[in-house]
C-alpha cells in the first residue's frame, strides 16, 4: 500500500512539472470565446458540414449567421409532423446538441459540447468575443 501511495505522489509530481514547464514554454494554448467574422459561403459550408457529421450525418439547418454573434451554437431536433405539415403531439425529451466555437492558437476550433469532439475551422475567420 505504501507503495502505491509513493508511486501516485512521483506521478503526480511529474504531472505538475511537466504542465508548469509546459506554460512557461507556452506549449498550452489560451482558449477563449471566439466569434465568426466575415462568414463566407465556403466557411458557412463548412460549418454546416462539420456540424453534420458531429451529429453522424444528420441533416441541419443553420442561419448565415451562425456563430457570429455567440460563440455558442445550439442545434435542436425538429419536431415531428403529420403529412400534411402539422405538428404531431407529444415532447421532445432530447437533450439539445451544443456547440462552443474557440479562437486556440489563432485558429478557429468548434467544439462539441456533448462529446469534446474539436475541429479546426479552415475557411472561417474568428475573432474573441466580447
Amino acid at each position: 500500500m505504501l507503495k502505491l501511495l509513493g508511486i501516485t505522489r512521483l506521478v503526480s509530481l511529474a504531472f505538475c512539472v511537466w504542465a508548469l514547464s509546459s506554460c512557461k514554454n507556452g506549449t498550452m494554448k489560451e482558449e477563449i470565446a471566439a466569434l465568426i467574422t466575415d462568414p463566407t459561403p465556403a466557411s458557412r459550408a463548412e460549418l454546416q458540414n462539420i456540424v453534420s457529421t458531429a451529429l453522424h450525418g444528420a441533416h441541419v439547418n443553420l442561419a448565415d449567421d451562425a456563430l457570429t454573434e455567440s460563440s455558442t451554437l445550439v442545434i435542436e431536433r425538429q419536431p415531428r409532423r403529420d403529412p400534411l405539415g402539422n405538428r404531431l403531439p407529444g415532447r421532445t425529451l432530447e437533450t439539445p446538441e451544443r456547440f462552443h466555437l474557440l479562437l486556440s492558437g489563432g485558429k478557429c476550433v468548434l467544439v462539441h459540447h456533448n462529446s469534446e469532439q474539436r475541429w479546426e475551422l479552415r475557411e472561417a475567420s474568428c475573432r474573441a468575443a466580447d
